[in-house]
């Protein structure tokens, strides 16, 4: 039994088509993975001290922080493998003290430069702003409400 031209080249055809599809959905895949900057928890987070600052701040913020969003990814990502150190650590059948305390220092390093990188972008943010707009920053955060209080 022979197989005709038009079969091999449909079954090519067919094979092709599904190659694609399937390297285009691994690539959405990979790509959020690895280049989506934040996790729903933090763009919540994210949302809800947007929400504390004044409408006007809010695009500016937004802008610095998008500009940012690649490096603030991998501080990201760099906290969560200090984060498995740590777990790792803290598995071991038994306890080292010293690695205990060096990996929590690594956490705490990730943590503190992820801290300087979004302040620096706020800080540049804050110096676009009109002063009526830092004004009403101001208002709000005063007292220590800050975004942590609950409205």
């Amino acid at each position: 039994m022979t197989i005709g031209k038009g079969w091999i080249i449909g079954f090519v055809l067919l094979f092709a088509l599904s190659l694609a599809g399937n390297l285009f959905a691994g690539g959405l895949i990979l790509g959020r993975h690895f280049f989506q900057p934040s996790r729903p928890g933090l763009e919540a987070t994210a949302q809800r001290f947007i929400e504390t600052v004044p409408e006007a701040a809010r695009p500016i913020i937004r802008r610095h922080l998008r500009d940012n969003a690649i490096e603030i990814a991998l501080q990201l990502r760099q906290i969560r493998q200090a984060r498995q150190y740590v777990a790792e650590v803290v598995g071991r059948p038994t306890l080292d003290d010293k690695a205990l305390t060096d990996a929590f220092a690594q956490l705490r390093a990730r943590t503190t430069a992820l801290q300087e990188l979004i302040h620096k972008a706020l800080a540049q943010a804050i110096e676009e702003m009109p002063a009526n707009v830092r004004t009403e920053w101001q208002a709000r955060w005063r007292g220590g409400g800050g975004w942590f209080r609950r409205r």
